[in-house]
């Protein structure tokens, strides 16, 4: 899986120099990096360069093996499913949605912590049995357009290596209209330009 992030985050990953500059710049280590990200399950962690918002990259084992296929009616029950559990973890959800990716079928999930100190816009799917969150995490108030238009850009980046099959389901979907990502944004940055993952 490739994806593309706007060259004002700073970008955190287990693959790191030890070098990096990164690392001294937010006072770490390698070694506590890796141990953050793994305890986590976080893939990649990208932070605004101004540090008022992150974007976090996690990967699970899932129970179900894709998310595509099913349609809209089956995936906002999953959906609203989720809410609870939310809410056990003191994150309270005010909206989702599905996302149609090219490649990936999403739900979108608006959500903020009990003391509204931090607010996230989610993208979750599963991909052969792998359960994947894209979130972005507003520590400045609710989610902006702008901050909306950061995170749909990332996820309409992303780009799979496989093929992925379509999980069968007896509900006929309807027509995919896609959500394109707002006025055509397009953020391409290198992926090795000041990356790591936190």
């Amino acid at each position: 899986l490739t994806l593309s992030i706007p060259t004002e985050y700073d970008v955190f990953t287990l693959d790191m120099s030890s070098n990096d500059p990164l690392f001294s710049d937010y006072s770490t280590t390698k070694a506590d990096l890796d141990a953050q990200l793994a305890a986590s399950n976080i893939y990649l962690n990208a932070i605004s360069t101004i540090r008022n918002e992150e974007i976090v990259v996690t990967m699970t084992d899932s129970p179900l093996t894709n998310l595509n296929g099913m349609g809209d009616t089956t995936l906002m029950t999953l959906a609203s499913a989720l809410v609870d559990e939310y809410a056990n973890y003191g994150i309270t959800v005010t909206d989702y949605d599905v996302y149609h990716h090219d490649q990936l079928t999403f739900i979108q999930i608006y959500f903020h912590d009990t003391g509204k100190t931090v607010y996230g816009l989610q993208f979750y799917t599963v991909s052969n049995e792998q359960a994947m969150n894209f979130t972005l995490r507003s520590y400045e108030g609710s989610i902006s357009s702008s901050q909306k238009n950061t995170i749909y850009a990332i996820v309409d980046s992303i780009r799979l290596n496989y093929e992925v099959e379509a999980t069968p389901t007896a509900e006929a979907s309807p027509a995919i209209a896609a959500t394109k990502s707002p006025a055509g944004l397009a953020f391409i940055a290198p992926f090795n330009a000041h990356c790591a993952i936190v």
